[in-house]
This record gives structure tokens, sequence and C-alpha cells, in this order.
């Protein structure tokens, strides 16, 4: 095992492969089969949480541009995960290491989705697509992507996580 502070490790897993996370004072020690890691805390720049289906992942923006993934899909690991993701939060916050949820990439395809949906129902309802049993549905769909989109967007982009957010966030 990587040199750490000796702390139970949590326990990951995510596509089959079992991870072992270790936090310590100075670094994040990561063991999956046969690789370690350690990655200085020092080195963490940022920190994203989402939550995708049943896929919880914490990813490490670290010095260089490079990124680790700590994620679990397991019901049985999810509480690790949570705690990982406290233990990291407890270490990094004080360091002023912001902590991050949503995406830009998210609020993209929010954003495609709303305007594609909202001129197709406008060409329905002008009887451009012709499609008169759809009319009313069209409506619907238009006045849906003109309130919803916007509300979409403003939930999916990114924005700092305080620990009461945080705890909100984590998996039960």
């Amino acid at each position: 095992m990587l040199p750490c502070l000796a702390m139970t490790p949590f326990a990951l897993r995510h596509l089959g492969r079992d991870q072992q996370v270790t936090v310590g004072d100075d670094a994040v020690a990561i063991e999956s089969g046969a690789q370690a890691r350690r990655i200085p805390l020092s080195d963490i720049r940022s920190v994203r949480i989402t939550r995708i289906g049943t896929l919880e992942v914490c990813e490490l923006s670290l010095t260089g541009d490079s990124k680790q993934l700590l994620a679990t899909d397991d019901r049985d690991s999810r509480a690790g995960y949570a705690a990982l993701v406290r233990a990291l939060h407890d270490r990094l916050a004080p360091r002023g290491v912001p902590f991050v949820s949503g995406a830009w990439f998210l609020v993209v395809m929010v954003f495609a989705i709303s305007v594609v949906c909202g001129v197709l129902a406008a060409l329905v309802v002008t009887g451009t697509i012709d499609a008169p049993a759809f009319e009313r549905r069209a409506w619907v769909a238009m006045i849906l992507c003109a309130l919803m989109g916007p509300l979409a967007l403003w939930k999916a982009r990114p924005k700092p996580v305080d620990r009461a957010a945080l705890e909100a966030m984590l998996p039960r």
C-alpha cells in the first residue's frame, strides 16, 4: 500500500472493478488491482461531483490538466463513496479547493434538445410539417421548451458546492 495517513480505505466498485481509496493528511492513495497511484493534495485543483443515473462520480482536476475519476455504480459501495467525498471535502475545502456540481456539456445538451424540440413543435403548429393530429401536442411541447428549457439550463450549470449542498447530493 502507498504511504498515506492510516485510515480505513474507502471501497468503490465501478464496472465490476474494485478500487480502494485512502485520503490522508497530504495525499490521496488509489489502488485498483495491481495499479497504485498517490496524488498529493496540493496537486488537486478542483473537485467535480456528478450523478448520472446510478453512477456516482467524483472527478479530481489535477495540476497539469490531468484528471482522476473516482466512481461507483454499485449500490453496496455508495456509503463508501459518500464517506470518501466527505473526507475529501474535509481535507480540501480548508485549502480553498473548489467543489463543483453541474457541467457545461450538460447545459449545451439541454439547450440543443430544447431548441430542436421547440423548432419541430413550431413547424407542426405553423403547418410547415403537416401533422394536424399533433397540433395540440406541439403547442404543449413549444410551451414546455420555452418554460422548462431555461429552468433546466439553470439547474444544470456548474455551481459551487458547500458542505450542506454536498450532503444533499451524496447518496444515502
